[in-house]
Formats: structure tokens, sequence, C-alpha cells
């Protein structure tokens, strides 16, 4: 099964997440950037990226190269920000049809993702979401990580 492990990553939880995944699956990978990045440092990562979710702004990206149909699964793994994926995702959604199987992967720091996946699952509704993953500070929990992804990459396979 050919899959794509699409995600964005501000303080390199999700980053970790998505390669540590990519190798286990032999996943390719997409990482979406905004052309105007959030800064990762201080309390102000939170006012812009929380605005963001709440004003339901969607970022503009830098260029990508993407083709749903080359892809049997696709992977969508984030940060959760108030309870929604990161807006850069909205973006991506807005200029992107996907299809066929979707797993989705929330990185946060004690918040959970429930209602994210939900919120996300709806956008999809037209595709069958195969699986969720919910991890707490992955670079922090390396190892619990690394365990969580290998069971995990089973369910998808």
């Amino acid at each position: 099964m050919k899959s794509i492990i699409i995600y964005y990553t501000l303080e390199g939880n999700t980053k970790y997440t998505a390669e540590t995944l990519a190798k286990i699956l032999d996943s390719d990978l997409l990482e979406l950037t905004p052309t105007k990045p959030i800064k990762s440092l201080g309390f102000s990562k939170y006012i812009w990226g929380g605005k963001q979710v709440v004003m339901n702004q969607k970022p503009n990206l830098k260029p990508y190269k993407y083709n749903p149909d080359q892809y049997d699964l696709t992977i969508l793994a984030a940060p959760i920000w108030a309870s929604h994926f990161a807006p850069v995702f909205s973006t991506f959604l807005r200029d992107n049809t996907i299809s066929g199987n979707i797993a989705l992967i929330g990185c946060n720091e004690g918040g959970g993702c429930t209602k994210a996946f939900n919120i996300l699952e709806q956008q999809l509704k037209n595709n069958k979401i195969i699986g969720t993953l919910d991890l707490m500070s992955p670079l922090k929990n390396k190892e619990e990580t690394l365990g969580k992804l290998k069971e995990f990459s089973e369910k998808l396979k």
C-alpha cells in the first residue's frame, strides 16, 4: 500500500512523529509550510496560533507537490491548537481533494485530540478514517511514541 504522511510542525514534535512513522511504513512525506511562519518561542505562539484557529484563518502555504491519486493511504499529522488541527490543514483541505483511506495523528501538550479528530472527520466525511492516534509531547517521550507508532502502523497495514 502506497502511503503519504502530510504534516505541519511548529516545535518539531510532529516532524519527529512523521519522520519516524515514515520510516516504519516506508511512506512519502509532505511538510506543509506557511509563507509566514509562526514563531515558536515564547507566549506569542499561543496568541498567533490561537487567533488563526478562532478566526478560522487559512494561512498561505509555500508551494508543494501532491497528487492524491498516487496514494492508497493518507496520514495527516499536526499539532493540536484550541482543539483543532493547526490551521495550515484548513488551507490544505480547501485546496486539495483527498480520497480513500485516511489516518489522523494529533500531537498535543496535554489537551487531548478527540475534539480535533471529530472536527476533521466531519470535513473528511466522504473518506474512510481507518485510525487515529493521540500523542502527548512526542519529543519528550520518544520511547513511548515509538512504541505507539509501531502499534499504530500495524493497524494501518
